[in-house]
């Protein structure tokens, strides 16, 4: 039913579905079931490793506003603070190889994390504070 669905929207839209593993990649979002249903961002490694995200329509934007809508990207797509995790982790790689300061990458996520009141989750990371994170991320998402 799923895949009619994604069918009938728009059959431009590239996904990939595994049955054996019990995955589907739609879009940029790697869906999976693990006696839960858990989302996560996906990667295809065939392309360029450590590629910077890209937002549509925009052709110039500020590396800081590039790193925090992929944080914000990262949180809406992760359901588990350990595919959060990895994923910051590869946001981080992404920004250090392509040559921006390791403190510049560190201030700008500590800064998201104070935006939403989350800088615990820096330093004592559990998957509650995690689900307030994504809460307030979603609303936020929502209201602009």
């Amino acid at each position: 039913e799923l895949l009619k669905t994604m069918n009938n929207n728009d059959s431009s839209i590239q996904y990939e579905v595994n049955v054996q593993t019990k995955e589907i990649h739609y879009l940029d979002v790697e869906i999976h079931h693990h006696s839960s249903l858990q989302t996560r961002v996906y990667h295809d490694w065939k392309y360029e490793p450590y590629v910077l995200p890209t937002l549509h329509g925009i052709s110039s934007i500020r590396p800081s506003n590039t790193l925090r809508m992929a944080l914000v990207r990262a949180v809406l797509c992760c359901s588990q603070l350990q595919d959060f995790q990895e994923e910051q982790q590869y946001i981080e790689y992404s920004f250090l190889f392509h040559q921006f300061s390791f403190n510049f990458i560190h201030q700008h996520i500590e800064d998201f994390f104070l935006d939403f009141n989350a800088f615990d989750l820096s330093s004592y990371p559990d998957q509650a504070t995690y689900d307030e994170l994504r809460r307030q991320v979603r609303q936020w998402n929502q209201q602009k």
